[in-house]
C-alpha cells in the first residue's frame, strides 16, 4: 500500500511502532518477523531464522501471515542479529509500542533471552493507551485531531487495513497514530484512502489471493519441503516466495490451479507407494 509520506514537524520523534509475526499464539510459539516504522514513516523490518529447538508451528498462523518456515531457515537473519538490530533502534529516548499486548511483550523478550543480550529498552508501551494519551495532550494545547471514526473505519476496511505482515502492519499503526495527532497528515490519509478504495481488486484478484492461500495451507499440510515444490513445479525459490507473499498478479487462476492440484497429488515424502 502507497502511505502517503508527512510533511511536517513529528508530533512524536520518539515513537517507534513495532509489529511481530509468529510461529503461533501458544505459550511455545516464537516471532518470525519482526517490522517497525517511525512516525515520519520510516520503516523496516526481517525475517528471524529459529533456533532448531523452536518447533512449535500453527497452520493458522501460517495461513494468516504466508510465511512458509522454509523461508525463515532460507533467508531469516540469527535470532542474535536480530536482538542487536533493536538495540540498535533504541536510541535514548525511545518508546517502542506494540498493540499486541502480553504477545508481543514475549516474542520481545525471547529474543533476548536466547542470546543473553540485555536489551535496551525493557518494556513495549501499549499503543492505544499512549495514543490516547499522547491525544488528550494535544487537544489540551488546542492542537487540531485528525477524525478518530473514520480513522478507525480506515483501519477496517480502507488504506490502514492490518497485511497481516510484520512491517506493512507497523506502518499502518503508525501512520493511525500520525493521522490522529496530526490534522495535515490526516487529510493526506483521507485522500489516499479515496485513491486506495477506487483501486480495489477485480474480482479475479479476489479470487487468486483465495486460491494462493489455499496452495499454501495444502503445502504446510503435505509434508513437503521447499525443494519438492520447486521441482514439482519449475519454479525458483523466489518465484515460491513470491507465490507464498501472495504476489500473483501476473500468474493466470488456471496456473495457480494446476499448482494447488499438483501439490494436492503429491505423495507424502517417506510414504510408501
Amino acid at each position: 500500500m502507497n502511505l502517503p509520506k508527512p510533511t511536517g514537524p513529528n508530533p512524536k520523534p520518539g515513537w517507534i511502532v513495532i509489529d511481530f509475526e509468529a510461529s503461533s499464539l501458544n505459550d511455545g510459539s516464537y516471532p518470525i518477523e519482526l517490522g517497525y516504522c517511525d512516525l515520519d514513516m520510516n520503516s523496516g523490518g526481517f525475517l528471524i531464522k529459529p533456533k532448531p529447538e523452536w518447533a512449535d508451528w500453527h497452520p493458522d498462523a501460517a495461513s494468516a501471515h504466508g510465511i512458509p518456515r522454509e523461508l525463515l531457515f532460507a533467508v531469516g537473519i540469527p535470532i542474535r542479529e536480530a536482538a542487536e538490530r533493536i538495540n540498535y533502534m533504541a536510541d535514548s529516548g525511545k518508546s517502542f509500542l506494540c498493540d499486541g499486548g502480553a504477545s508481543d511483550q514475549r516474542w520481545y523478550e525471547a529474543l533476548f533471552r536466547e542470546t543473553d543480550t540485555v536489551p535496551e529498552i525493557m518494556t513495549l508501551r501499549d499503543f492505544d493507551l499512549r495514543l490516547n494519551a499522547a491525544a488528550s495532550l494535544h487537544k489540551d494545547l488546542g492542537n487540531k485531531l485528525g477524525d478518530l471514526d473514520v480513522l478507525c473505519e480506515m483501519r477496517d476496511r480502507g488504506i490502514l487495513a492490518s497485511p497481516h505482515r510484520a512491517e506493512p502492519d507497523a506502518r499502518v499503526l503508525a501512520a493511525f497514530a500520525r493521522g490522529y495527532l496530526d490534522a495535515d497528515y490526516f487529510q493526506a490519509l483521507v485522500l489516499a484512502d479515496q485513491e486506495f478504495r477506487s483501486r480495489q481488486p477485480s474480482q479475479e484478484d479476489v479470487d487468486k489471493d483465495e486460491i494462493a492461500r489455499e496452495i499454501y495451507t495444502s503445502f504446510a499440510q503435505s509434508g513437503l519441503s521447499t525443494g519438492d515444490l520447486m521441482e514439482m513445479t519449475g519454479m525458483t525459490m523466489k518465484e515460491i516466495g513470491d507465490l507464498f507473499d501472495r504476489r500473483v498478479q501476473q500468474m493466470k487462476i488456471d496456473d495457480l490451479n494446476q499448482i494447488w492440484v499438483e501439490i494436492l497429488a503429491a505423495p507424502t515424502p517417506g510414504a510408501k507407494s
